[in-house]
């Protein structure tokens, strides 16, 4: 009788223990769907890292070529300010036939004195 009860209360057991182990099992299952998905995301995730980065190292390199050419057109108005007459590579800027004629037209019309 006594063997019967305690073989009973095993059995009772083993099935509430079979019952958790599923109920893990289901957890388990859940928890490692959750893991690759996170996987991928993260993968995801560090690929548009990486997209973004190189657009900022392009966009840098865009603001710092246009930065020297900014300082390069700054240099070539202030030598002109400070020589004038003169071409961006000092040269001399002589007029034109059409200047030259203008000017002599222009010296005509002046009344003489």
């Amino acid at each position: 009788m006594r063997n019967m009860r305690y073989i009973s209360e095993l059995r009772r057991k083993i099935r509430r223990l079979e019952q958790e182990d599923a109920e893990l099992k289901q957890r388990l299952n859940m928890i490692l769907a959750d893991f690759d998905e996170n996987i991928t995301e993260n993968n995801q995730l560090a690929y548009l890292q990486q997209e973004v980065e190189h657009k900022l190292q392009v966009q840098e390199s865009l603001n710092f070529a246009m930065e020297e050419e900014n300082n390069e057109l700054r240099r070539i108005i202030c030598q002109q300010q400070l020589l004038p007459g003169g071409d961006v590579n000092n040269n001399p800027i002589e007029p034109s036939t059409n200047q030259a004629e203008e000017n002599d037209q222009d010296a005509d019309l002046k009344p003489k004195e």
